[in-house]
């Protein structure tokens, strides 16, 4: 854990300077929304506009989630790397579990995924007592992004670990569902996307039951892949 202190705490600064930065943007941007109708509907098709200040904060959360995600599956990445440099077979040699590394990185990935949610609240309430418009129940909704950018993260890991576990060799699919989730969610209305397309991505989904249920696959999915790792050999 101590290895990876360091790009914890840069990934987990580069969400919070990012939210610190970006929310306050909204202060200018709603005067030349009302000003320049091009802009307007340049804007939304990437965001509704219905509730511009709560959109917005939706939509910063949406990208640092994709950040987050990099970020937190990175490190499932690198342990087949190292997998197949033989330095996790000289940690099994030593007598720990087969499943001990992989679980050594999914460590990692939380806490990064952990550390990134609570820079998260942080830059996200800053940001709200830096800019002059006022955002109603905005504490809330900061609250509560950060909440659904945790469970929305935790489905991406999960997919990772199982892949890693069970078929190690094909772990640089893993980023394929990411890459997906980032086009829906972010260039679905621009492709033409249905709603209910581009609410199958993780990074568009709102509802928090169903962000729960992603979540709980993501963990089932997490122990399947551990339980994976601890009954094949190495990178086989």
């Amino acid at each position: 854990m101590l290895l990876h202190r360091g790009s914890i705490i840069t990934w987990s600064l580069v969400v919070g300077l990012m939210l610190l930065t970006f929310l306050p943007l909204i202060d200018s941007l709603i005067p030349l929304l009302q000003e320049d109708e091009a802009t307007r509907q340049a804007l939304q098709s990437f965001i509704p506009l219905d509730d511009l200040q709560q959109a917005f904060i939706t939509y910063a959360f949406q990208l640092c989630a994709v950040l987050v995600t990099i970020a937190c599956i990175a490190p499932i990445v690198n342990y087949i790397t190292e997998e197949h440099r033989g330095t996790v077979d000289l940690i099994r040699s030593a007598g720990t579990a087969r499943y001990a590394p992989l679980e050594g990185a999914v460590v990692i990935s939380f806490a990064t995924l952990a550390c990134c949610t609570i820079f998260a609240i942080a830059g996200g309430l800053v940001a709200l007592q830096i800019q002059t418009s006022t955002v109603e129940q905005g504490s809330t909704l900061i609250l509560v992004a950060s909440l659904k950018l945790f469970l929305q993260v935790v489905v991406f890991i999960g997919i990772a670990v199982l892949i890693a576990g069970v078929a190690p060799h094909l772990i640089h699919f893993s980023w394929l569902p990411i890459v997906a989730a980032t086009v829906f969610s972010v260039f679905g209305q621009v492709l033409g996307l249905s709603q209910q397309t581009v609410e199958l991505s993780p990074f568009s989904q709102t509802d928090l039951s169903i962000l729960l249920a992603f979540a709980g696959f993501g963990v089932i999915a997490v122990g399947a892949g551990l339980w994976g790792s601890s009954l094949r050999e190495i990178s086989k």
